[in-house]
């Protein structure tokens, strides 16, 4: 997927560029994209004085430009967005927005180059609203002719629109190649299912990123409490829970002096029920495993998972004077920018709200499991954007070059300038931070039971809920509903089976 570094590289000093270069060249994510032969991957820099044949055969295969010259003039391309992330594909370059502007040129470039117009409608489409949504999605494929050509909405849902037979098989259009760094195919290997791919993650829609999850950390409270480099924990591998909690520990204060642990005191780290779920997959704890022929089948009550949910428990319950647990919903980013919080794990997009903070601060991955655990490993919240495209479409083609342009237009224009608006300064001035977000990227999965949760049962919220209800042993709560879960996962593969 794509980079974040060359919408603002011209800005740097020499020195601090020479420096993220450097980093650039070790960090596994390659630098910026370059599309149509372009002839340098910086878009705003000079014309290179290498012939363009060169330099594309220079240029990534994953990052290549394949569309060619293909027109579809007078064609119409007609997007059902939820309404909570419309703002993904409705740009707008008259208010001096980065990313509305950069969301019009991807939108204007596609257009022009593929002889198309787009059309943008909106329909409630939150956690709330999925049944709404849904329905009307029914009701455009059953319509007969085309209503919509793509459906973008959260992705927890997403998938019954194909569980339903209203989606098309992805792979069946030609000119979307989900190899390409603008796809994320640690999700779409988890959707594929007997061949078949009805949904798909990435640049098309910059949710992927605002719902991203990190670990922010206040870097003048580090300070001020002795804390060891976290950056040098991460590079060396020691980044683990155990080692998070060991420090926050350390931190913890009752600042408005009434005698109990609250919002308004310091902790060391705040936990939330989504945190907690995203601790499945950051930890490898193996809700599905596959068998021989690569069918999941439910293995969450296992050892791994009952032993994650047990560290979780232990650590909020057992030091509520250090760590905060938070309600579902509950918005902690004040907290942190207000110096309340040593750690605070939660959603890239927070960053937008902490540009007048006044202490620094830092951004690193979720903390492994533990020092077995062999690499890092990042998600994002399930209520990102997904996308699938209708079965009744009527023209494949089309519809294959204009979802592949939005998303490589996409990954070449809006997410540089979404990084550089959120995180502003911060991101630009910290070469390290930097590194990390690309490690962060780099790192995504998306389980099988988090794609599908929906249709299991809501088996992705079991840990988070758990937690929340103060319920201190969860085997018993596994073992129960296994089965059932199983038979969810079944009536899945069959649902599939029974796809054209």
């Amino acid at each position: 997927m794509g980079t974040v570094k060359n919408a603002f590289l011209k800005k740097l000093p020499a020195a601090l560029l020479a420096l993220i270069m450097t980093a650039a060249l070790l960090a596994s994510c390659s630098e910026g994209p370059a599309v149509s032969g372009e002839t340098t991957p910086a878009e705003s820099g000079p014309a290179s004085d290498t012939p363009a044949a060169e330099t594309t055969a220079e240029i990534p295969e994953n990052e290549r430009d394949t569309l060619g010259d293909r027109r579809f003039d007078g064609g119409e391309y007609v997007i059902l967005s939820r309404t909570l992330t419309s703002y993904e594909f409705i740009g707008d370059d008259t208010t001096g927005d980065l990313v509305k502007t950069a969301v019009a040129k991807r939108n204007l470039e596609t257009e022009e180059r593929l002889g198309v117009k787009l059309k943008v409608v909106e329909s409630p489409g939150n956690w709330g609203d999925r049944a709404a949504f849904l329905a009307e999605v029914e009701k455009a494929y059953k319509n007969g002719a085309k209503v919509y050509d793509l459906v973008m909405t959260h992705s927890a849902y997403i998938v019954n629109i194909g569980l339903s037979g209203y989606a098309y098989n992805i792979k069946n259009l030609t000119a979307v190649d989900l190899n390409k760094k603008w796809w994320c195919p640690q999700y779409t290997e988890n959707v594929d299912i007997d061949g078949k791919i009805l949904s798909a993650v990435g640049d098309i829609g910059y949710s992927l990123y605002e719902y991203t999850m990190c670990t922010y950390f206040n870097k003048d409270l580090a300070s001020s409490n002795n804390i060891p480099d976290v950056y040098g924990l991460v590079d060396s591998n020691e980044w683990t829970y155990d080692r998070m909690l060991e420090i926050a520990l350390g931190v913890g204060e009752d600042i408005n002096g009434n005698g109990k642990a609250d919002r308004g005191d310091l902790f060391g780290m705040s936990m939330s029920g989504h945190n907690a779920r995203m601790c499945a997959t950051v930890w490898d704890c193996g809700i599905t495993e596959k068998d021989a022929d690569g069918k999941h089948f439910i293995t969450i009550n296992n050892e791994k998972y009952i032993n994650a949910y047990e560290k979780l428990y232990n650590s909020v319950y057992g030091n509520p004077n250090h760590v905060l647990l938070v309600s579902e919903g509950a918005d902690m980013t004040k907290d942190f920018v207000d110096d309340h919080l040593l750690f605070f794990t939660e959603k890239l997009n927070c960053a937008a709200s902490m540009r007048e903070m006044k202490a620094d601060y830092g951004i690193v991955p979720f903390p492994k499991y533990d020092a077995e655990q062999e690499r890092y490993i990042s998600s994002a919240r399930d209520a990102m954007s997904a996308l699938a495209i209708m079965g009744n479409i009527a023209d494949p083609e089309m519809v294959g070059c204009v979802t592949e342009a939005l998303g490589m237009y996409g990954w070449k224009y809006i997410t540089p300038d979404y990084y550089e608006t959120t995180l502003k300064y911060k991101y630009m001035s910290d070469p390290t931070a930097s590194r990390m977000l690309d490690l962060i990227r780099d790192s995504l999965r998306f389980d099988f039971a988090m794609n599908f949760t929906n249709s299991i049962g809501l088996i992705y919220s079991v840990m988070g809920d758990n937690l929340l209800n103060s319920v201190k042993v969860i085997s018993a709560t596994l073992k129960a509903s296994s089965k059932s879960w199983q038979r969810n996962v079944d009536e899945i593969y069959e649902a599939y089976a029974k796809l054209g």
